[in-house]
């Protein structure tokens, strides 16, 4: 079967309301197998924006009840998940199955193109293991 020619991401339409779920694997937050986070925050990579991205609204989802610690949204263009610069409010986790929902910075929110968007957990000593999760972003690239 023949290929297509790629499309520069600049001929890409706009995303208007688009919504991404990122499962995340629950080895990302233990790292030594012991079921909890190290004490040291650490972070996973969410999304690579080709071009300026507009975060727009941010969920978070877990299917462990005694998931702890503090999660942020964060941004770069270089460096580890872990420490870029928030995009959101601090969110704690909630009960297995019930939807968190970050408060963005809304003068933060708009990921310039070449920067990635990642999730922060602050490492706190009793943290479990946020096996199971989604983050669910709405991104969108056409700026009012």
């Amino acid at each position: 079967m023949a290929g297509e020619v790629v499309l520069p991401i600049q001929e890409c339409p706009d995303l208007i309301a688009h919504t991404i779920s990122i499962p995340i694997p629950d080895s990302v937050f233990d790292d030594d197998g012991s079921g909890a986070s190290s004490t040291a925050a650490e972070g996973a990579y969410l999304f690579y924006c080709e071009r300026d991205t507009i975060v727009d609204a941010a969920h978070f989802l877990c299917n462990v009840t005694d998931a702890s610690g503090d999660l942020t949204l964060n941004t770069g263009s270089t460096g580890v998940a872990a420490a870029g610069s928030a995009i959101s409010s601090v969110l704690t986790p909630l009960a297995a199955g019930v939807v968190g929902t970050f408060t963005l910075t809304e003068t933060a929110n708009l990921i310039p193109a070449g920067n990635w968007i990642g999730l922060e957990h602050d490492g706190d000593d009793d943290s479990a293991d946020l096996a199971g999760c989604i983050v669910q972003l709405r991104l969108r690239t056409r700026v009012r």
